[in-house]
């Protein structure tokens, strides 16, 4: 069992509501795992860690489907950007193409 003092605000992922930190966990196991945690590889993650990529970016909102996850980042400046990666075999990451993405 993972205890944390971070104050989450969903469950199926863990997004730290104080700064935005966006925390992962999973995969599925080799056959299942698409990189959709985004730690940068295909490796099951089985405690929460935070997303790399994102660890400058304040994450506001996030969605996690089977294979894939998107996020939502906002800057001082209250402007947003649009984070998807995972699979993306049936065009879910939004960004026109139809393959794995990496974050």
């Amino acid at each position: 069992m993972v205890t944390s003092t971070l104050q989450l605000l969903m469950v199926s992922i863990g997004l730290n509501i104080e700064n935005g930190e966006l925390y992962t966990w999973g995969g599925g196991g080799s056959h299942f795992n698409k990189g959709q945690c985004g730690h940068g590889h295909f490796n099951d993650s089985e405690a929460p860690e935070l997303v790399p990529a994102l660890r400058q970016k304040k994450v506001v909102d996030m969605s996690c489907g089977g294979y894939h996850m998107v996020c939502i980042t906002e800057d001082t400046d209250g402007n947003s950007v649009v984070y998807s990666w995972g699979s993306g075999h049936y065009g879910q990451l939004g960004n026109g193409e139809v393959k794995l993405l990496l974050l």
